[in-house]
């Protein structure tokens, strides 16, 4: 009797149908699904003889009862292999035979059934047909069980890092609406959003790069509710909701938005579009718009992160020189 504790594995249980079906005629396999069940085997044994670090295998024996054994591992192999064995070693030896045997036909057994026409063979490779359609059609239904269970745990997942993270914009855009003064500091609104927005990489010298530099209260909110949508954008890319090629496009349905800056403007003014992102120059280009601010980012698309370099006044161009 093979015995494993499932109660806080639910599908990933190291037993499953298949050991069953490969110990047929050698031993049964009992799942323990409860904890109630699991500590009830133990009080009966007076001891912790199961647990869901282990798979349990009872051995009967006539003359000393049931031996119980262990057996750690991450799958059923060992257990299934030592059962087999076990059992074909117990079979009784066969006799001798007294004459000499006659020499085995030469036909296989499945030409042999398939010639057959009488009506119990035919009921039989019905029913065999029938049950292997049935195996077929369980086997399918487990596999879409199994997808459909995936597909539930992500949006859970999905669903409870959305409710956390506008439960946090939320307490903010709160807290801002309370003392509507926070609104006249630029650094400290940029201070405020790098704070939300876990999702987006912020540059180190993002603050450097505004300095100084003040907007009106109403471009300040404008540039907090940007940061916090691109943050929402920048979440979806890193889930793999967004392919990276797609990200300008819903950038462009959110914002105010350019995807580049000209060839111009790189070669004249290089230095303002210029960052170090993980060892490496790369350029800025994709910009938000925000009334006379202007925030302008980089797309690492290998790693699926988006690296906030500049928020502050329109980097310099040919119609901004």
């Amino acid at each position: 009797m093979v015995i494993e504790c499932t109660s806080s594995k639910g599908a990933n249980a190291n037993t499953t149908a298949d050991t069953a079906r490969a110990l047929t005629g050698i031993a049964h396999v009992h799942h323990l699904t409860t904890s109630q069940a699991e500590a009830g085997f133990n009080d009966f044994y007076g001891t912790r003889k199961v647990s869901s670090s282990w798979i349990l295998v009872a051995w009967p024996r006539s003359v000393r009862g049931t031996v119980l054994s262990e057996y750690h591992g991450k799958d059923d192999e060992q257990v299934v292999d030592e059962l087999i064995a076990a059992a074909v070693g117990a079979l009784p030896l066969l006799p001798r035979p007294t004459t000499r045997a006659q020499s085995a036909s030469q036909v296989p057994i499945q030409q042999v059934v398939a010639n057959t026409s009488s009506p119990e063979v035919g009921e039989l490779r019905r029913k065999n047909q029938e049950l292997e359609q049935r195996v077929t059609e369980v086997q399918s239904d487990y596999d879409e069980l199994y997808e459909n269970l995936t597909t539930t745990e992500h949006l859970s997942a999905k669903i409870a890092e959305d409710r956390d993270r506008y439960l946090h914009s939320l307490t903010d855009f709160l807290s801002l609406r309370d003392d509507p003064s926070q609104w006249n500091n630029t650094a400290a609104v940029l201070s405020r959003a790098k704070g939300m927005c876990s999702n987006l990489d912020f540059h180190p010298e993002v603050e450097t790069r505004l300095g100084r530099l003040q907007f009106s209260p109403a471009t300040n909110q404008r540039i907090l509710g940007n940061l916090v949508e691109l943050n929402n954008l920048a979440a979806r890319l890193r889930r793999g909701d967004i392919e990276p090629h797609l990200f300008n496009t819903y950038c462009t349905e959110k914002f105010n938005f350019a995807p580049s800056v000209s060839d111009n403007a790189i070669n004249k003014f290089g230095s303002d579009y210029t960052i170090i992102w993980n060892d490496a120059t790369v350029q800025l280009g994709p910009h938000i718009r925000c009334n006379e601010a202007r925030i302008y980012f980089y797309l690492d698309v290998k790693q699926r992160r988006v690296v906030v370099g500049h928020v502050g006044g329109h980097l310099r161009d040919k119609a901004n020189p």
